[in-house]
């Protein structure tokens, strides 16, 4: 018994120190703590949302607010250069955490058509 719970730490600590981390949470809402928005952030592909220089402000739909590092500020980056954009955008979309624990982007739509 002990040896499975060895091992099971071992794993834990293994797992949560290879993950990567690609933001800070700079303020946490109402509805997801701070551990499930940093898992689900390192669930997601941010492959052409990140910046070469800049942070990206990503707020969550309960108020949270996160911010990803920048292409200088990743260590160990898994990300091709191609990942990286120069021009600073703005994510005017807000973001919420599925109950499966993916990372949804949410966006408003608004009808233009003349019906």
């Amino acid at each position: 018994m002990r040896k499975l719970l060895f091992f099971g730490f071992v794993f834990i600590s293994v797992s949560s120190f290879c993950q990567k981390k690609v933001g800070d949470v700079l303020q946490i809402g109402n509805r997801y703590t701070s551990d499930e928005i940093l898992l689900a952030i390192s669930k997601a592909d941010w492959c052409g949302y990140l910046h070469e220089s800049e942070r990206l402000k990503l707020n969550f739909d309960d108020g949270s607010v996160v911010e990803l590092f920048s292409k200088s500020e990743l260590t160990l980056s898994n990300f091709p250069p191609e990942c990286f954009q120069n021009n600073t955008t703005l994510d005017t979309g807000f973001y919420k955490i599925h109950s499966g624990g993916s990372l949804v982007r949410m966006v408003r739509v608004s009808n233009t058509s003349k019906n």
